[in-house]
């Protein structure tokens, strides 16, 4: 194996080549705003972010992160409104006989005093 001290010349030129030089900033934006138009259209639809990324990856030449950040601050409005979960409708009650069986929920309401003859409701009578 060579150390990556002693390449050749050419090994050199061929990594350049297989990786151009990144773009200068705000490239990837421009480009963006360039398709805006397409991208809304397809988010309209309902395609997923991903897929419209990738569609768009080379052209744009910014990493999908970048991406969902200029989707959401320009075209967010574009993207359908997610569904959400329809509630069962309540069913009206009609009468006494609607829900035979079940009572309304008790409430319980803690008083710290205590009153003449709590003692005796609750546990019967003293024993002394």
């Amino acid at each position: 194996m060579l150390d990556p001290r002693f390449a050749s010349a050419d090994n050199g030129r061929r990594n350049r080549a297989a990786n151009p030089p990144p773009k200068a900033w705000g490239v990837g934006r421009v480009a963006f705003f360039a398709r805006i138009d397409k991208i809304r259209a397809e988010l309209a639809q309902g395609w997923p972010l991903t897929a419209v990324y990738a569609r768009h990856k080379e052209a744009l030449g910014i990493g999908y992160w970048g991406f969902c950040r200029l989707v959401v601050r320009h075209a967010a409005d574009a993207r359908p409104v997610p569904i959400k979960a329809v509630k069962a409708p309540v069913p009206s009650v009609e009468g006494p006989d609607a829900h035979a069986g079940q009572q309304p929920p008790r409430t319980f309401n803690h008083d710290p005093i205590e009153r003449p003859g709590d003692y005796e409701r609750l546990f019967g009578a003293r024993k002394r």
